[in-house]
Formats: C-alpha cells, sequence, structure tokens
C-alpha cells in the first residue's frame, strides 16, 4: 500500500510541510533521503524491491519536491530537524537509513543526534568519513552567492552524469536540479561544506557504501577511512555509472541492499 501526507515541521516562528510517501507494511523501515536539488522520486526504483522487506518511507527534505520552499535559511539542522520530525509522526522507533549524495550527509549527522534510532546506514555515493574540503572548496562555496552562480551550479550538475547514464536519466537529472530555488541551493551548498567534529565521529552500526566509479568518490583509500570508523561496514565501488548510481544501476544497487540487509540487520526475511 502506497499512502502520501505531508506533516508539519515547526521551527519557529514558521511552520513547514514536508511531503512523505510510504509503501509496504511488515518488517523493518527503511527511511529514503535524497541529494541536494533533488527529491524522493529519484528512489523510485526502490521501492518495490525494498518494499518486499519491509516499509519504505521517502521524504521530500524542506525547500524540495512537494515540500514547502519558504525564503528562508536552509541548514543540514533543517534538514535533520524535518527528518526526526517524521520519524515521530509516523511512530518509527528505529529503521535502515539510505541517503544519497547530501542526504547521505544528513544521514551522517541525524546518526550524531540519534545514533539508538538506527538499524543500519547505507550511503549512496556519499563519503560516510568526512574532511575539511580546503580552501579550493570553500572558494566555490563563495563564488555561488556572485552573478557567476549559474554557471558554476549548471557545470557542478553536468559532472554528476556520465557517458553511459541514459538520457532519460540526464534529462529528469538536469531539469529537476538546474529548476531548484537559488536560495536552497546556494545555503545548502555551503552547509555541506562545513564540516563538523562529529562527522568523523563512530558508528556503532552496520554501514553499506556504494560508490560511482565516474564521479569524485571512488577514492580506493576511502574504504579504509570509512572502516576507521564504522567496523562493520561494507563498500563497493560500481564501474561505469555517475553519481545518481540508484538510478543508473538500480538493479545492482537493489541486489547489493537487500543482501547487506538480510546479512545485518536481525529479523530480516
Amino acid at each position: 500500500m502506497d499512502e502520501e501526507r505531508f506533516v508539519e515541521v515547526h521551527r519557529p516562528p514558521n511552520t513547514h510541510r514536508v511531503y512523505v510517501r510510504s509503501a509496504g507494511e511488515e518488517g523493518p523501515t527503511f527511511v529514503l533521503i535524497h541529494g541536494l536539488a533533488c527529491n524522493l522520486t529519484f528512489f523510485e526504483d526502490q521501492v518495490t524491491p525494498l518494499g518486499e522487506l519491509g516499509r519504505v518511507v521517502r521524504i521530500d527534505l524542506p525547500g524540495h519536491g512537494r515540500s514547502d520552499v519558504p525564503e528562508v535559511s536552509y541548514t543540514l539542522d533543517f534538514m535533520v530537524e524535518a527528518v526526526r520530525t517524521v520519524l515521530s509522526e509516523l511512530g518509527i522507533q528505529q529503521a535502515i537509513f539510505i541517503g544519497h549524495s547530501m542526504g547521505e550527509l544528513v544521514v551522517r549527522r541525524l546518526y550524531a543526534r540519534v545514533p539508538e534510532r538506527f538499524l543500519a546506514y547505507i550511503a549512496l555515493d556519499g563519503l560516510v568519513y568526512y574532511e575539511p574540503f580546503g580552501c579550493v572548496y570553500g572558494g566555490v562555496g563563495m563564488l555561488m552567492r556572485t552573478p557567476l552562480y549559474r554557471s558554476i551550479w549548471g557545470s557542478f550538475v553536468g559532472q554528476m552524469m556520465s557517458k553511459h547514464t541514459p538520457d532519460d536519466l540526464k534529462t529528469k537529472i538536469s531539469t529537476t536540479m538546474l529548476a531548484a530555488p537559488p536560495f536552497v541551493v546556494k545555503d545548502l551548498t555551503n552547509a555541506i561544506l562545513t564540516i563538523e567534529d562529529t562527522d568523523q565521529a563512530p558508528i556503532e552500526v552496520p554501514v553499506l557504501a556504494l560508490n560511482a566509479g565516474e564521479f569524485n568518490y571512488a577514492a580506493p583509500e576511502l574504504t579504509d577511512k570509512i572502516r576507521s570508523i564504522a567496523p562493520t561496514s561494507e563498500r563497493v565501488v560500481l564501474a561505469g555509472v555517475g553519481h545518481f548510481l540508484h538510478a543508473e544501476a538500480s538493479d545492482q544497487v537493489n541486489r547489493l541492499i537487500v543482501s547487506f540487509v538480510r546479512r545485518f540487520v536481525t529479523a530480516t526475511p
């Protein structure tokens, strides 16, 4: 059964509506968090296979998709607060959290605040282990707030795709991300580039990191860095796919997720 609803997130002096879709019933809950300037529809290919294991909850983060887009300050804390509110409203005590790109950093910050809510942690082309990005990236963040915004953002979006990315997916990525409100993109870009101490803190639940071979996070040394903070971790680099690996190589990604969950999360069918 597929249900949709809006959840109210109170952030004084405002209340923001966040759009949520859920499917499936019995078994563990999966909470899926999309990346910057995207929306929950990018997880369409995960709903059926994960729904065979349990409940699948997808969230449009504030400022994205069908959620409210007020012109306020957008921070990762705001994103985390929205996810926590959804968990409370839907009565979710524990879940397997899956984050793509910026969504993985939202999951990272969420884990720092409520680790007891986690059954497992799955990163789709996210870093898991974060180090300061350096002055070059900081400069990019500053330039995003100048008239060069559209050029820089367009170039960044183009890097999300590889020569193997299907044309229809390229169109969806470009159309969706380039249409995102600039004030949301600018705020969250700067938030992503600001690393906290908790972004290197230990992760005590099983971690699966899936990285795209055609994107910036494919470096082999990241495996050891992740294992240094998450001893129960697995990492797979998928060759020939771009940043949206869960849409480009959905069958492979889904098989890896299902296998991981069946091995590491108890009482999974």
